[in-house]
């Protein structure tokens, strides 16, 4: 959750019982990436013991009982933690190594096919694609 890039234009994200595992500092990072994630008005919506943090700038409560926030004030060029991820280098790096890997796996695979792979680790959101069977085929 924390190092992979988030998706955009998200209208709701639903992150129940899992910000009370994390540290003070990475359930920020988490919610700085939901913020970036979430669309204008987009939905967050947290466990009982979850809140989103003590500034609360980032969400309006729609209902506490609930747990359920609204995204409000700026948008995605107030990137916060999702800036922070990025001069790290994580992703490129990771991106980097399954390049190499990628790259060494010999020439079985075609020049062609390797860099389409490249070009979709680099730009293409994270996804899943299921079978018809609920088998996983693609991560």
């Amino acid at each position: 959750m924390l190092r992979d890039p988030p998706f955009i234009n998200t209208n709701l994200i639903s992150c129940r019982n899992a910000l009370i595992y994390f540290e003070p500092s990475a359930q920020n990072k988490a919610l700085s990436l939901f913020h970036f994630s979430l669309s204008s008005g987009g939905f967050l919506l947290l466990g009982p013991s979850e809140s989103v943090g003590e500034d609360g700038g980032r969400f309006a409560a729609i209902d506490a009982r609930w747990r359920l926030f609204r995204k409000r004030g700026a948008d995605r060029r107030d990137a916060g933690a999702m800036g922070e991820l990025i001069a790290s280098g994580r992703w490129a790096a990771d991106g980097l190594a399954r390049r190499r890997a990628a790259a060494s796996a010999g020439p079985t695979r075609g020049a062609n096919a390797a860099a389409l792979q490249a070009v979709l680790e680099l730009f293409a959101p994270a996804g899943l694609l299921i079978g018809r069977d609920r088998e996983l085929l693609h991560v």
